[in-house]
């Protein structure tokens, strides 16, 4: 009973070890999806956003000659590169591949202050000036940002998915893991409750078989089953009674044979218990 008590507890603290570890590598994929890959993907495509929001504004401004357009058009296209700022600081914390994200940073710096002299101009309305220096100098750099984004995202699409097909394939795993535990579990169920039937079954049985031997009025019976469980004491009851019935039989026999001779000199034996001291009072009645 120990050992199968053994087997079960074994298995289930193997199938609850492997399942909280296959759980947790699931989490960590799906954490990598949720919180960094997917993320970054769409920062990078909110960053593209900024800056193309930031060339069309700039367009704008340099083909209308609405004061007041102009200015709306100028505070959004510097809230627009200010706001990416954050951006790139998230994605240099989340993204593996960090210097990319240097580059694109790097990039925009060093045509700050070409930007800043652009909406400069645009605000005076010189917007000649403003168009060749943005055509010549800002606009490339602003191009190769974007283009540096345009992988970054890439990349991190790329990483999601595989992020998210490595959860589904230890999700995968665990599953045929945890049925192949249930299998086995299950097979040794069977096999242990076949095998604790039959160790139940046999000793019953053999005492079962002894006390119908007794019943006849066979008293010397063989009980071979021993053990230290409730069937072992009772087998260990049985065998003691057998032979306690078998010695006042015995006992009693040569008694009464004694007085049948008219030898009424019967030795005192030991004292008999239970039902049997009313029989032993009785001879000593007729003997003493």
């Amino acid at each position: 009973m120990f050992l199968t008590f053994s087997i079960i507890t074994a298995l289930l603290f193997i199938t609850t070890i492997i399942s909280i570890i296959s759980l947790k590598n699931i989490s960590d994929s799906f954490t990598n999806f949720y919180r960094k890959s997917y993320p970054v993907s769409s920062t990078a495509a909110g960053l593209r956003t900024s800056i193309q929001a930031f060339c069309k504004d700039v367009g704008y401004s340099i083909m209308t000659d609405d004061g007041p357009k102009t200015q709306e058009y100028l505070a959004d296209a510097r809230e627009r590169i200010s706001s990416m700022e954050d951006g790139l600081a998230f994605m240099k914390g989340n993204f593996d591949r960090a210097e990319l994200v240097d580059e694109v940073k790097f990039t925009m710096d060093s045509v700050q202050s070409q930007r800043e002299r652009v909406l400069d101009l645009l605000a005076y309305a010189r917007n000649e000036e403003a168009s060749a220096l943005y055509f010549e100098e800002v606009l490339p750099a602003l191009v190769k940002a974007n283009g540096l984004l345009v992988q970054i995202d890439n990349e991190a699409i790329e990483s999601a998915g595989e992020d998210y097909q490595a959860s589904m394939e230890r999700k995968g795993r665990t599953l045929l893991f945890l049925l192949a535990i249930s299998a086995a579990a299950l097979a040794a169920n069977v096999v242990l409750g076949f095998y604790i039937t039959g160790s139940l079954t046999k000793p019953i049985r053999e005492i079962e078989e002894a006390a119908k031997e007794m019943a006849k009025g066979n008293l010397k019976i063989d009980i071979r089953y021993t053990s230290g469980d409730e069937l072992g004491s009772l087998a260990d009851s049985m065998r003691f009674m057998s032979k306690k019935v078998s010695y006042y039989m015995g006992e009693l026999t040569d008694s009464m044979r004694q007085l049948a001779d008219g030898d009424l000199n019967v030795k005192r034996r030991e004292e008999y218990l239970g039902d049997f001291g009313p029989v032993q009072a009785a001879i000593r009645t007729l003997t003493d």
